[in-house]
């Protein structure tokens, strides 16, 4: 006897259950209406989400290569022949100097420039160059759409 009391009483939870599954439906469309606001109004945030993502991934590429190169070109004849050399940051370690790296990478693409990093090679020279101008471009595009 007890045990169909017990029985009785799971299938009255079961049914409340559905009783809100229900009201949930009915509220169908009224969810769905809220959800396409929402949808409506992140546009603008999904663009600059997206932007500012393609504004790190970026500066990361390019700081790696911004190391690379100053490693590779450096002649061990002339003291101060690259960027890490001239300002003094060749006895930093490897995450150090990818920090120095990013951080000139993005000066140079918001064409801030502070001018603490120096550039000495020619190679250097020729790829800020390049990150001014793409900087330039993609911030007018920013500030356009």
């Amino acid at each position: 006897m007890r045990i169909t009391r017990i029985s009785k009483l799971y299938r009255l939870v079961k049914i409340t259950k559905l009783i809100r599954i229900a009201k949930l439906v009915k509220k169908k469309q009224e969810i769905a209406k809220q959800v396409n606001s929402m949808v409506r109004n992140g546009r603008a945030f999904d663009r600059l989400s997206f932007f500012i993502l393609i504004l790190l991934l970026a500066c990361h590429c390019v700081g790696c290569m911004w190391i690379f190169i100053a490693v590779t070109f450096q002649n061990d004849d002339i003291p101060g022949d690259s960027w890490i050399e001239a300002s003094g940051f060749e006895n930093m370690e490897m995450f150090d100097l990818y920090a120095v790296a990013t951080y000139f990478i993005m000066q140079t693409l918001t064409t801030v420039g502070y001018g603490d990093i120096s550039i000495v090679r020619l190679e250097e020279r020729i790829i800020c160059i390049f990150l001014q101008f793409i900087g330039v471009i993609f911030f007018s595009f920013a500030a356009g759409s």
